[in-house]
């Protein structure tokens, strides 16, 4: 980040190795002292997608765009199971689209 203000021409070279040398230690202890939240610091695991991910992977599959296995594939991602949804695979005899 700090790379990318000087390049940009915001922090100049005195101001930009200012900075650099006061965050080489510990970024959460600075971040901590100037009263900053520590989660941008923190990894969370947590996988974001898209609002209507679920939806237009739904359509692609209902249109035949993509296969069953891609669906499933796609839904194991972010944690969701295609008969959940009230989807089924093409083999099952009650399948419905």
């Amino acid at each position: 980040m700090l790379r990318r203000l000087r390049d940009l021409g915001i922090l100049n070279a005195m101001r930009y190795r200012t900075f650099r040398e006061a965050v080489s230690g510990n970024i959460k202890t600075l971040a901590r002292q100037l009263g900053y939240p520590l989660d941008l610091y923190i990894a969370d695991m947590v996988i974001e997608y898209p609002p209507d991910f679920i939806e237009m992977a739904t359509k692609l599959y209902e249109t035949g765009r993509i296969s069953w296995m891609r669906l499933c594939e796609l839904m194991a991602w972010v944690g969701i199971d295609p008969v959940s949804l009230e989807l089924r695979h093409p083999e099952d005899p009650d399948h419905v689209v």
